[in-house]
C-alpha cells in the first residue's frame, strides 16, 4: 500500500541519521566476529533450503490438484468455474521469499574485507528478489520488497559504492512504498550517503589542490633554476667572448708593430 510522504524537519532528519548510524555501528560490531557471522549465514541458508523443499512439495501438490480442477471444469460451462491458485502454494512461495530475504540480509552483513564477494552476492540476490516480488501479484508484501531494496543499498554502502547506493535509495524514496518508518529510514539513509559523497568530494578536491600546488611549485622552481642556469651560461659566454676579443686585439697590435 503506497502512502504519502511523511514530512521531516531538519532536526528530525538529523536525529534519524544519528540513530541509523548508531544502528549501522552496532551491526558492524555484531558481525565483526567471523564465527558469529558464519553461523548466522549457515542458519539462514539451512532455512532457505527447507523453504525450497516445502515449495517444491506444494508445487507438485498444486499441479495434481490443477489436473483435477481442469477435469472438473470441463464438465461445466467454462465461465462458471474459476480455478484459484492453490493456497498452499501461495503460502509456500511467501515463505520462500522471506527465507531468500533472510539469506540475502545475512550475506550483506558479512565482515569486511574477507566477505566482499558474499556481500555482493547478497546485493544481487536482494535485487532479484525485489523484482520478483513486484511481478508476483499474489505476493502482496510490498514491505518486503522495500526491505530488499533498502538492504541492497546497505550492501553497496558497505562496499563503498556510494553512487550506486544513492541511486537505489533515491528510487526507493520516490516510490513512497512501505511503512512510514521505512520511508523515514530510507530518507535518513539517503542523507547519510549524500553527506559521505560530499565529504569524499571535498577531500578529493583538497588532495587534488594540494597535489597541484606541489606540482606547480616544482614547475616554477624548475623554471627559475633554468633561468639562473641560463643567466650563468650567458655570463660565461660573454666573458669568454670578451677574453677572445682582447686576445685578437693584442695579436693584431703585435703584428702591426710600432709605427
Amino acid at each position: 500500500m503506497a502512502m504519502g510522504t511523511t514530512a521531516s524537519t531538519p532536526a528530525t532528519l538529523e536525529t534519524d541519521k544519528k540513530q541509523l548510524l548508531e544502528r549501522f555501528a552496532e551491526e558492524e560490531a555484531a558481525f565483526s566476529e567471523t564465527r558469529l557471522a558464519q553461523q548466522t549465514l549457515e542458519r539462514c541458508q539451512l532455512l532457505l533450503e527447507q523453504a525450497k523443499a516445502f515449495y517444491e512439495r506444494a508445487l507438485k501438490s498444486t499441479q495434481r490438484d490443477a489436473q483435477s480442477d481442469t477435469a472438473l471444469a470441463s464438465t461445466f460451462d467454462s465461465g462458471t468455474v474459476e480455478v484459484q491458485p492453490h493456497s498452499l502454494l501461495v503460502r509456500a512461495r511467501l515463505q520462500l521469499y522471506r527465507s531468500q530475504f533472510n539469506y540475502g540480509w545475512a550475506l550483506v552483513q558479512q565482515p569486511q574485507p574477507t566477505g566482499r564477494e558474499l556481500v555482493r552476492e547478497g546485493i544481487q540476490l536482494l535485487q532479484r528478489l525485489a523484482s520478483e516480488l513486484e511481478r508476483d501479484e499474489h505476493a502482496n508484501d510490498e514491505n518486503l520488497a522495500t526491505e530488499c531494496y533498502y538492504f541492497a543499498a546497505y550492501g553497496l554502502y558497505r562496499l563503498g559504492e556510494w553512487s550506486e547506493a544513492r541511486n537505489m535509495l533515491r528510487i526507493l524514496v520516490s516510490r513512497r512504498d512501505g511503512s512510514s518508518q521505512q520511508r523515514r529510514q530510507a530518507s535518513a539513509f539517503l542523507a547519510i550517503v549524500d553527506d559521505r559523497i560530499r565529504r569524499d568530494g571535498w577531500i578529493g578536491l583538497g588532495v587534488a589542490t594540494a597535489l597541484f600546488g606541489v606540482a606547480g611549485a616544482a614547475v616554477v622552481g624548475g623554471i627559475l633554476a633554468m633561468q639562473k642556469l641560463g643567466n650563468r651560461d650567458a655570463s660565461a659566454t660573454d666573458a669568454t667572448k670578451a677574453r677572445r676579443g682582447s686576445a685578437v686585439a693584442s695579436r693584431r697590435e703585435a703584428s702591426q708593430g710600432p709605427s
